[in-house]
């Protein structure tokens, strides 16, 4: 999508100026594209470029292909080509690099700059064909019997053609061309004819002066160009990988690509860890493995953690299995609070490289969470509150205990004790951060100006500093602090990432230890104060790495999940799980399953699915049969290129639409293996994904039988070829139908013998069908012969036309345009509107299902607690699915059907216009809080 640019009042000769120099640009790129210039493949595009000058060169000197050769006229119009051919190339790089300046800069949202070739290279060599161009298009103007341009003696070599052009390029040169010794070395016997003309193509007519200055011409052009076009590159390098911008943010370094890999590593021995720290966030989503070995050395140096942990998190990204030992031997560090700080970055990243070497110490990790967090207390403890009288202020929003005048806690009518918000504002005069005692929770004193207060941290619902030491130009580990207290203790193991570097790996032997941790998530460090919601996320993370190995050992503790005591969602995930690892698509080893094993883990399985109302059933199964992916990081509202990780050795070929969370959107493409593309919005605005979100795949056209990367297909490329070829044709034959009646050299030339040749086969082979005594230069013969290529070229033209104009394609059940509202799926039925929801905290979500299956027109739903859209599942008790607080909850896949039981009565449609049916007024209602949204 291209952003809107100011621009000045047009006029309209200066429009029609500029639109004649772009549709000129365009021709010349068009031709530069049989030298390989849009092909992305570097090895490709180079064995193009040389084949085609090969042939090109080969032909021009008079030598055949296969039993066909050109004769003179035709050598020449070969090497015209050619020399054309030089300044599209370098076109097609001037094109280039403004399409990669425009990523760069934001001008193109989305956009990837390695989609574009680099031509850099390809238009120096090109460049340098001049030297190969004109000596031969000078020696062939030399021939023939009159009209010679240029004198030779007999027994000439090559070589002396090359001496003689470079002979006429230096007689340019001021000073040195009239240097007598100098050019003197250049003497060959080889002269121009003076005032002698001769066509060089059709009704061009040229002398020895014009092509002397044609060289001098296309010298300095390539120069010119060659010159501004690096320099303007220079500049953008400078302007985006200097230490002033990289410490503005790593985006734009990432958007240069695979050029920028080099600067970038060079940046990672910057002073300033802020700029290391970009710089190698920039080259992990660039992806490029020229950067391993430098940020193995920022690793494992003594550098801050920030910067080592952006460095680990790179690694992982990059995906070079080189970076395992390294990264190994972080995770079994026990250097305190910087060790407990990378363990998760190191973890992900281990998980990212899926090394079966990494399971050991990763099992080990899973010892250490109450070192891990006593360290990242500490750590916290230290970095803020432990700065005596001088310790900053902080205004904290605290949830405290409601109690009554006499000091007794006071309840709600739920039997659940009530609370109420304070704000507090003051320095730390103490803090507490030991867990090794259940009961002693994480805790700081606060002195504001009449009273000390004690707040345990897990009440903390804000912590805002008021000194600037904390602000934003605060360091990394201060922020890094900062945030661990604000929002890290309440997921410490919702964010656990040696869990799903475990589930991501795959090796089994990592199953049974997983299956005892869902038993002991209990008696986990810290987990009696953080309280039941953070033991039932850890252990749905459990599951779904469980899932992700795909071990049959673990059905058995699955199966005791099912039949425990644990909340509903959990049962639900373990359920899919359960389905998943009896389908033999998706697990590594169907072999491993015994006979009776399989029969009696799905009898279990189905007695407990078939024991839920038909709607949780049915959704259990429908999440069973779909293709699970996992995100790989968090990505925001205009991240439109997703890395994931599949959980199924099977993968879907674009297109095919996915849904993450309730937003759903369609895949153009699949990217090394682990990145999609997508078109987003289809769901309405685009909304921010944490990592490890769940992606399913709604629907799919066709699926591969091994992995998710696309098949290139040569559809587009033949009819390329073959359009080219019918334009060549028609213009061939129109050429020669103008030009043979007039009385120029062209009439008589062997070029238009040929051509004329080939008509008169033609006319034979057609004159089978033809009316007797049809000649050659009969209306009805011209008209088969134009219209036949005509009548081929249009369906090309006019299927090229709509894949241009057309946009990527989706599945029926979802729109093509961001603007338009989705269409909202109900098993076969199909709603013309998406439901919506309203909840108590003035947010609206658009529902991915719909809420009721006869509604022609949007429910608008008004709760006075948080509502979780419906699908298709029955309505369960308030006990069941016990609501969390974070608002993460609301993306749950698996809980899409769990509604409160005061709200799964009949609603009435609801128009929020007062407007009656008019679809106009809605549109209107939406937009406007759509923007709200």
């Amino acid at each position: 999508m291209r952003l809107a640019i100011p621009r000045s009042p047009e006029i309209p000769q200066v429009k029609w100026l500029v639109d004649g120099i772009r549709q000129f640009d365009s021709l010349l790129t068009l031709v530069a594209r049989p030298f390989g210039v849009k092909v992305r493949s570097t090895p490709v595009r180079w064995m193009l470029f040389v084949l085609v000058h090969g042939a090109i060169y080969w032909l021009a000197s008079g030598r055949e292909v296969f039993g066909y050769g050109v004769g003179h006229e035709g050598a020449i119009g070969l090497l015209v080509f050619a020399w054309v051919g030089l300044f599209a190339i370098a076109r097609a790089w001037v094109g280039n690099e403004k399409d990669r300046s425009n990523i760069v800069h934001k001008l193109v949202e989305d956009a990837l700059p390695d989609r574009l070739p680099d031509l850099r290279l390809m238009a120096a060599v090109s460049g340098l064909q001049t030297f190969v161009i004109f000596p031969m298009l000078f020696w062939r103007l030399s021939l023939g019997e009159e009209n010679q341009l240029f004198s030779a003696a007999p027994e000439g070599q090559a070589w002396d053609w090359c001496l003689f052009t470079l002979a006429q390029l230096f007689s340019a040169v001021p000073f040195v061309g009239t240097s007598e010794g100098f050019m003197s070395s250049f003497e060959n016997g080889i002269t121009g004819v003076m005032g002698n003309s001769r066509e060089l193509i059709p009704s061009v007519v040229v002398s020895f002066e014009d092509m002397v200055d044609s060289l001098h011409s296309t010298v300095s052009v390539v120069l010119f160009n060659g010159t501004v076009r690096a320099f303007k590159i220079r500049r953008t390098f400078q302007l985006v990988l200097t230490d002033e911008a990289l410490r503005n943010g790593h985006e734009r370094a990432a958007r240069m690509g695979c050029r920028a890999v080099n600067p970038l590593r060079r940046q990672l021995k910057n002073t300033d860890e802020v700029v290391q720290i970009q710089a190698a966030r920039a080259l992990g989503e660039i992806g490029d493995a020229r950067a391993v070995v430098d940020l193995i050395d920022v690793l494992q140096s003594d550098s801050k953690w920030p910067v080592r942990e952006a460095a680990a998190s790179a690694l992982g990204q990059i995906g070079d299995i080189r970076a395992v030992p390294g990264l190994t031997e972080c995770l079994l560090d026990h250097g305190g609070n910087d060790a407990a700080c990378l363990r998760n970055s190191v973890a992900r990243s281990l998980g990212q490289l899926g090394d079966c070497s990494a399971v050991l110490p990763l099992l080990d990790g899973l010892n250490r969470y109450r070192e891990d967090l006593s360290c990242r207390l500490e750590e916290a403890k230290t970095v803020l509150f432990d700065s005596g009288a001088n310790s900053p202020q902080f205004e904290i929003e605290y949830e405290s205990d409601l109690t009554d005048p006499s000091g007794d806690r006071v309840y709600g009518p739920d039997g659940v004790p009530a609370t109420c918000r304070t704000t507090l504002s003051g320095r730390v005069v103490n803090s507490g951060t030991d867990v090794d005692e259940e009961s002693q929770w994480p805790y700081i004193e606060i002195q504001t100006d009449d009273r000390r207060c004690e707040c345990v941290f897990l009440r903390i619902d804000d912590l805002q500093p008021l000194d600037s030491v904390i602000g934003p130009q605060a360091g990394q580990r201060v922020q890094a602090a900062y945030e661990f207290v604000r929002n890290g203790i309440n997921s410490f193991y919702s964010d656990d990432q040696i869990v799903s570097a475990l589930g991501r790996i795959r090796d089994p032997q990592a199953s049974p230890r997983l299956v005892e941790l869902i038993r002991e998530a209990d008696s986990l460090p810290g987990m009696k104060w953080l309280g039941e919601e953070q033991v039932e996320s850890f252990r749905e993370h459990i599951v779904l790495s469980l899932g992700q190995i795909g071990d049959p050992t673990s059905a058995e503790g699955l199966l005791s999940v099912l039949d425990g005591e644990f909340s509903e969602s959990l049962k639900q995930r373990a359920a899919v799980v359960l389905g998943q690892l009896g389908a033999p698509d998706n697990v590594p080893d169907p072999e491993s399953w015994t006979e009776g094993r399989l029969k009696d883990v799905t009898s279990r399985y189905e007695e407990w699915v078939n024991g839920k109302p038909g709607s949780v059933g049915k959704s259990i199964r429908e999440k069973v049969s779909n293709l699970r992916f996992r995100l790989d990081r968090g990505v925001d509202e205009m991240d439109n290129h997703l890395r994931i990780v599949s959980t199924s050795l099977r993968g879907p070929k674009p297109p095919f639409s996915i849904r993450v969370g309730h937003e759903r959107m369609s895949v153009d493409e699949v990217i090394q293996g682990h990145t999609l593309r997508v078109q987003r919005g289809v769901s309405g605005l685009p909304r921010a994904h944490p990592v490890g979100g769940d992606v399913f795949v709604v629907t799919s056209d066709k699926w591969s039988s091994t992995t998710g990367r696309s098949n290139p297909k040569p559809t587009g490329l033949l009819r390329m070829v073959a359009g080219m070829l019918l334009v060549g044709v028609l213009g061939i034959l129109g050429t020669h139908q103008v030009l043979s009646g007039n009385e120029s050299v062209y009439a008589g030339s062997d070029f238009a013998n040929k051509v004329a040749e080939v008509i008169s086969g033609v006319h034979q082979a057609v004159g089978v069908v033809l009316p007797v005594g049809t000649s050659i230069d009969s209306t009805l013969f011209q008209s088969v012969l134009f219209g036949v290529p005509a009548v081929l070229l249009l369906p090309l033209i006019i299927g090229w036309g709509r894949r241009k104009n057309r946009s990527p394609q989706r599945p029926e059940s979802v729109v093509t345009s961001p603007r338009e509202e989705p269409v909202a799926e109900s098993g076969s039925k199909v709603l013309e509107q998406p439901a919506i929801a309203l909840v108590d905290n003035e947010v609206l979500e658009v529902a991915d299902d719909a809420m009721v299956e006869m509604a022609e027109e949007p429910v608008l739903v008004v709760a006075d607690a948080p509502v979780i859209e419906m699908a298709e599942q029955p309505v369960l008790e308030e006990s069941q699915v016990p609501l969390r607080n974070h608002a993460s909850e609301l993306d749950d896949p698996l809980l899409e059907g769990v509604v409160h039981e005061e709200t799964a009565e009949p609603v009435e449609d609801v128009d929020p216009l007062a407007g009656g049916d008019d679809s106009e007024d809605l549109d209107a209602f939406l937009d406007i809080i759509g923007e709200d949204v």
